[in-house]
């Protein structure tokens, strides 16, 4: 009978992992202290904190006609009024949960 090649996978493996049993470090460097970096009042590298970043905003997967989707993503194209899909259904969503 032929030999497995799975086994044969793992028996190569854990051989490997015996043989680096004892790990190589590098020589110690002796560490001089340093001056702790200045505080930067306002951080301007990056991208701004988002929604996805922020605990008052949760993401949701939700279902919805793709001509739907469309007609409302035109319409924000059309009147550019700096808010994206999101938010229109947040605010059609809490408006609509405060009238029930």
């Amino acid at each position: 009978m032929a030999e497995n090649k799975y086994l044969r996978a793992m028996k190569q493996a854990t051989e490997h992992v015996e043989k680096q049993a004892e790990p190589i470090l590098p020589p110690q460097v002796p560490v001089q202290a340093e001056s702790p970096a200045p505080h930067r009042a306002h951080r301007s590298v990056g991208r701004p904190p988002g929604k996805r970043s922020n605990p008052d905003w949760e993401q949701l997967t939700i279902f919805i006609r793709s001509e739907t989707k469309r007609a409302a993503l035109r319409r924000l194209m059309e009147n550019q009024h700096g808010k994206d899909l999101s938010e229109v259904i947040e605010q059609l969503l809490s408006r609509w949960s405060k009238s029930a």
